[in-house]
């Protein structure tokens, strides 16, 4: 069961692009208070910024957990106490590199893609 709650941080702007359907997840910004879908877990421009607490179309508002306990997208299997990187599409994953931005760590398991966490 995905969990969420206790002290939170959120920041808002705009979607860039359309991200109806990709609540939970992880987003990077693309200008100031703009943001749109992570494309990867390697920090710069591709780097995350935090997960999508809502839905919104191009140009409506943004709401981005940048700190606290938050539900996410899983992009595969996860297990309790991972380590939580992004894919290139947004989503939570196991991190096994080195060089990968950690996010967080997993409180709930996934046995595969677009299964809450």
């Amino acid at each position: 069961m995905a969990l969420e709650g206790g002290f939170r941080w959120d920041i808002s702007g705009s979607a860039s692009t359309g991200l109806t359907g990709n609540q939970y997840y992880i987003v990077k910004s693309t200008a100031t208070d703009a943001f749109n879908l992570c494309t990867g877990s390697s920090g710069g421009s591709a780097g995350p910024v935090g997960v999508l607490q809502n839905d919104p179309d191009s140009g409506q508002a943004a709401i981005v957990r940048v700190l606290g306990r938050t539900k996410m997208s899983a992009g595969g299997s996860v297990s309790v106490g991972d380590s939580i990187t992004a894919t290139t599409g947004g989503q939570a994953l196991t991190a096994t590199a080195n060089a990968q931005l950690i996010l967080g760590r997993a409180n709930s398991a996934s046995t595969a893609a677009g299964q809450v966490i």
